[in-house]
């Protein structure tokens, strides 16, 4: 069986890249966040974990800071590490939760700094996040996309998914942040195919950077009995900026799709 992934372009600062290709359009980013990378084992046992891919596209060497927070056992540990790249090159870390900063059963944002915090980036990052396949031959999985800088306002999640929690066939919605900075409490709303409103919102309450993640999302709302692979999801930050993502799971397969936000431009 044949299984595709999207790779997006990315984007760059650096004004001395910018005529080296039309892939790294000049764009002031102030943060490079994957949003959620992961080394654990999941439903039915399965092992989850990322690949992270940093692109220095400077002509210089880059002193890059890569910190990591999770929550494990219940606390809030953070780790930092700092890897050198040289210019232009690009290199691949493999389950980087484990080998890099030697976390085990634990997921998290990772946030790139360089050039000091908040400031304009040179180096890119990619991820994927993926399991075995269930007959041993080859990885499925998902790129959770970059987010440069965090988001705010009603983020729109098309192509929402749940199979009346039956966790054996169907999919299901996981829905994912943490805060750009001090408390976040967006709330989350789901929406069938018509636009009506399905179950009760849910509020996520989150600290800086700690990671939290609401696993079936149409089960925490109210109607685990859903089936649907037609929903909306609104994520709406309540003056808060975040670092959210969606993912879509098959059931059977443990393969997923991490669902781009869309900001919501309509007249209130």
């Amino acid at each position: 069986m044949l299984f595709r992934s999207y790779v997006p372009a990315e984007y760059t600062s650096d004004p001395s890249q910018a005529e080296r290709t039309a892939l790294y359009p000049l764009i002031p980013v102030p943060d490079v966040v994957i949003p959620a990378a992961v080394s654990k084992h999941g439903v039915n046992g399965v092992l989850f974990q990322t690949d992270l891919w940093l692109h220095n596209t400077n002509s210089t060497s880059s002193n890059t800071g890569l910190t990591f927070w999770s929550i494990e056992e219940g606390v809030t540990v953070f780790r930092s590490v700092s890897v050198s790249l040289a210019p232009f090159e690009i290199r691949l870390f493999e389950d980087v939760i484990h080998s890099l900063f030697g976390a085990a059963e634990a997921f998290g944002p990772i946030h790139v700094t360089q050039n000091g915090f908040n400031q304009l980036a040179t180096v890119l990052a990619f991820s994927r996040t993926y399991s075995a396949a269930g007959d041993g031959q080859g990885t499925i999985g998902t790129e959770l996309p970059t987010l440069y800088g965090p988001l705010s306002g009603r983020l729109v999640f098309t192509g929402v998914a749940s199979n009346g929690g039956d966790t054996r066939s169907g999919f299901r919605t996981n829905v994912g942040l943490s805060a750009a900075y001090g408390f976040a409490s967006p709330t989350v709303c789901l929406f069938d195919s018509s636009g009506e409103p399905l179950g009760n919102p849910v509020d996520i309450y989150a600290n800086s950077y700690t990671p939290v993640q609401v696993n079936d999302i149409f089960t925490v709302a109210g109607v685990p009995s859903t089936v649907t692979t037609n929903a909306t999801l609104v994520l709406d930050t309540r003056g808060s900026a975040v670092y959210p993502y969606v993912t879509v799971i098959d059931n059977r397969s443990s393969d997923s799709v991490a669902l781009a936000p869309q900001i919501d431009v309509s007249p209130p």
